[in-house]
């Protein structure tokens, strides 16, 4: 999880590959719905941009709940995104200082927010960004500069806290994919029993 062209998806594929057929990939829901719904990455500073990210944030409810129905509770999995980001891009781009807390009441949301406080069975990772990193997606809004980029990702750190979301960061000091992938296997394989793992990275 965190701002776009951090290395998310590069980083999701390449755990994958280390575990193999054990684990599942959740791969980024918004390009779908984007697709699906006739969005436009333009529509994100229009009146379009709030049904946008609630359409994101349902999907990627009903995507994490169709892997749980397909392959039981004790599923483990990695989500290239999460409920979170439609919730931060609310926040950095739509009208209206309190429309991203529209977002917060949904059921879907609060679903969500319980599953990613659960630490004995979801890793939540923050993968912040990085100059080498910063590139057009063709789906997002690029940001100006750096600094702005920047800005955003303290944004998640802020909501992440508020929200009693535990989570874990990877950034430019480690930018080498295979360092990456080992920090979260380490993660992963640390004190506590996870019996099901959300990377949602």
């Amino acid at each position: 999880m965190g701002p776009h062209s951090t290395g998310k998806t590069t980083l999701a594929r390449a755990i994958k590959g280390h575990y193999g057929d054990s684990i599942h990939i959740l791969e980024e829901t918004a390009r779908g719905v984007l697709k699906a719904k006739g969005y436009k990455r333009e529509d994100i500073e229009t009146g379009k941009c709030f049904q946008m990210q609630v359409d994101i944030l349902k999907a990627q409810f009903s995507a994490e709940n169709s892997i749980f129905a397909k392959h039981g509770a004790e599923v483990h999995f990695i989500s290239d995104r999460a409920g979170i980001d439609p919730i931060l891009y609310t926040m950095k781009y739509c009208p209206g200082e309190d429309a991203w807390k529209e977002l917060c009441e949904l059921e879907e949301w609060k679903l969500l927010a319980t599953r990613y406080r659960e630490t004995e069975h979801s890793i939540v990772i923050l993968i912040e960004p990085t100059p080498e990193f910063m590139k057009d997606d063709g789906t997002r809004k690029l940001p100006t500069s750096f600094q702005e980029w920047l800005a955003f990702n303290e944004m998640y750190k802020t909501f992440l806290t508020n929200q009693n979301i535990p989570f874990k960061t990877i950034g430019p000091e480690c930018l080498e994919l295979q360092s990456r992938v080992e920090k979260v296997v380490n993660w992963v394989n640390g004190p506590s029993l996870i019996l099901e793992v959300l990377a949602t990275l």
